[in-house]
């Protein structure tokens, strides 16, 4: 078995779309239109798929009736045609033909031209249609997506702002018998956009225990998405540098990383030196105005927001994640976000996790390792580090073995994956790594652990040997031939 098998999830980290189906085969309904129905207005169907504005208006002056008419065997008129071909002129002179209860008009797989819309991402179009009918925003596809949910799941993002923007907050509430709010939040995190997220969670905090119809729940997008925090980011010394100095307007007030994490900070941002506060918006303001005049600082300074963005996301998820008991979290996967959290090394969500739900730092994954083990054998550093700011706790959760009896030691003796492993190239650098993580750990454990059997009956000494031999080999041959 790998010892590195992720156990906790079942899923990739890359969200599976529940893209909304354009497919005329898998219609809800049927479409029952003779050939002769809609096969006279197969000129019509060709000039607007084209993209032939004269065409267009000349077929449907000599036949008017072409407007509202089923152009196709699935029950498309002129108007879906030309939304789904992205055509905005044609789409413009046709929305001006129309009655505001014809924009309206769905087809076989009970999509509205907004529907079409939202799909192909043109967000003139939706502006276009939305202007004379704003009910549009409401009307669910088949798969009772309504328009703003579906853009999300295509990846639209400036359609997705729009039309967030535009439609009833109410639709996206858990009251409702459908999955639109929650879907929108679990795609708005993996397209990165944590101000909706943010500003829907605000609305309708449930959401954050509420799972999509993937069964996905805004915490585990969130445990896969080492981008979205500090540590997940790699950047140049003089990136840093300007991300450090960098100050953006943040959404919510963040808890810092430092001190006792396990005690959440009392004081309320408003109680903050009035003159420090206005400092710190001249600040905000002079950063704003550099961005727009130098690319670097511009990177730098959407990527601060969203990281701001993202941790406030995570704050608002554990507030209600705290009220919760142990035995609820099992059901919206809890656990199983916490422990892709350890792999991605993303040391912000265990923080704010610990925070709000102190007892969180003795969960286990299905082979009974807990964090600061799944951490070591993950080879994440940065929240091993988080053991020695547990006082006494620290000697408790070192003493720790999984079900086959491996204790801390034992983690750190098996060969790191091979995306922490390759951060280094060569064997002879990469066994000095491991090396030292060997070595590290082995100095906050008993002695007596350092001696201690797994049910193969191996010492970590003797793990550490026989896991590593390869690359001891490796390193060899590479000094031979330097030789």
């Amino acid at each position: 078995m790998d010892p590195h098998g992720d156990l906790t999830a079942s899923k990739s980290p890359r969200k599976l779309r529940s893209r909304p189906s354009v497919s005329k085969e898998s219609s809800s309904k049927e479409y029952e239109i003779k050939d002769t129905e809609y096969i006279q207005y197969l000129p019509l169907y060709k000039a607007v798929d084209n993209g032939d504005l004269e065409a267009t208006m000349k077929f449907l002056e000599e036949h008017p009736d072409g407007l509202t008419a089923s152009i196709s065997a699935d029950g498309d008129t002129a108007l879906h045609v030309a939304v789904l071909a992205g055509h905005t002129q044609i789409v413009e002179e046709l929305v001006g033909r129309l009655e505001q209860g014809e924009l309206g008009n769905q087809n076989g797989n009970n999509a509205t031209a907004l529907n079409y819309a939202a799909i192909g991402g043109i967000t003139r179009i939706a502006e276009e249609l939305v202007a004379k009918n704003r009910g549009l925003l409401t009307v669910p596809n088949q798969n009772g997506q309504i328009p703003v949910v579906v853009a999300s799941l295509y990846g639209h993002k400036d359609m997705v702002r729009y039309l967030y923007s535009v439609s009833p907050k109410e639709e996206l509430s858990p009251a409702t018998n459908n999955k639109n709010g929650v879907m929108l939040l679990t795609t708005c995190i993996m397209d990165e956009l944590y101000d909706i997220a943010l500003d829907l969670l605000q609305h309708y905090p449930k959401l954050a225990l509420d799972q999509d119809s993937d069964k996905d729940t805004v915490l585990d997008m969130l445990a896969n998405k080492p981008s979205a925090f500090p540590s997940g980011t790699q950047l140049a010394w003089w990136q840093q540098w300007i991300y450090n100095g960098i100050r953006v307007p943040l959404p919510l007030a963040s808890s810092n990383n430092h001190g006792d994490i396990e005690r959440p900070n009392k004081g309320p941002t408003d109680r903050r030196n009035i003159v420090k506060r206005a400092s710190d918006q001249l600040l905000v303001m002079a950063w704003k105005g550099l961005k727009i005049f130098v690319p670097a600082v511009k990177k730098m300074y959407n990527l601060k927001l969203i990281h701001g963005q993202a941790q406030a996301v995570l704050s608002c998820i554990c507030e209600q994640i705290s009220t919760l008991h142990k035995s609820e979290f099992k059901e919206i996967g809890v656990n199983k976000a916490v422990f892709n959290a350890v792999k991605h090394g993303i040391v912000e969500f265990i923080v704010e996790m610990i925070r709000h739900y102190p007892d969180i730092i003795w969960s286990e994954d299905d082979l009974n390792r807990g964090i600061f083990l799944y951490a070591t054998l993950q080879r994440q550093e940065k929240i091993f580090s988080l053991i020695y700011k547990m006082g006494a706790k620290k000697n408790s959760m070192a003493t720790f073995w999984d079900k086959l009896h491996n204790n801390i030691l034992h983690q750190a003796a098996f060969l790191a994956p091979s995306s922490q492993l390759d951060r280094v190239s060569g064997a002879a650098l990469q066994m000095q790594r491991e090396l030292q993580w060997y070595k590290e750990v082995e100095s906050i454990v008993q002695p007596k652990y350092r001696e201690m059997i797994n049910t193969h009956h191996k010492t970590p000494q003797t793990l550490f040997t026989e896991h590593h031999k390869r690359l001891v080999e490796e390193g060899g041959e590479m000094d031979e031939g330097h030789s």
